[in-house]
């Protein structure tokens, strides 16, 4: 409100309220997740996906950790031509769990890529990062309720063990999947 009203015009209060509000979405978009995760159902709403504007609002969202945290975001240009139709809010509340997971687990200096691909109505999106990785023996388990990796070679992180499991029934809700390399 006090943005949309023009009371503060200075650049630098300006970038502490974006900053504020980044951080309002990014903390109701986890109470969300928890809420849903908690219920175990979501309901998708689909619709034509404005794959650009989505990936803007995300950079956006992550600008200010990954410039602190100096890692380098690359987002490979979205290749196809395909026009898909999928709910744009829960699919960007995957995205954000992955790519708060990506930041939380890259080192200063690092490296994250968002790679996306359309065919037709169908969409792929990949999200690698220079993390020190997970264990074969734990990439399944890492989706289900509360499960966290062993942070022996990252050392302790924090989080609750809810996000990765509200993006696999985010991506079941989709009629998609999810899956780590």
């Amino acid at each position: 409100m006090v943005h949309d009203s023009g009371l503060i015009t200075d650049a630098d209060y300006t970038r502490i309220l974006d900053n504020a509000k980044q951080a309002a979405e990014f903390a109701l978009g986890m109470v969300n997740d928890i809420l849903d995760v908690r219920a175990g159902r979501l309901q998708a709403h689909p619709s034509p996906l404005d794959l650009v504007a989505l990936l803007t609002k995300l950079r956006a969202l992550f600008s200010g950790q990954l410039t602190r945290y100096g890692i380098a975001w690359h987002m490979d240009k979205i290749e196809g031509d395909g026009k898909p139709s999928t709910d744009g809010t829960l699919l960007f509340r995957v995205l954000m769990n992955l790519l708060s997971n990506a930041v939380k687990f890259s080192r200063s200096g690092g490296r994250i890529e968002l790679k996306a691909r359309s065919a037709g109505d169908r969409l792929r999106m990949e999200i690698a990062d220079q993390g020190p990785g997970i264990p074969d023996a734990e990439k399944e388990k890492i989706f289900a309720k509360y499960y966290r990796v062993d942070g022996q070679k990252s050392g302790p992180v924090p989080g609750t063990g809810l996000g990765l499991a509200f993006c696999k029934l985010a991506c079941e809700t989709l009629k998609g999947r999810i899956w780590v390399e």
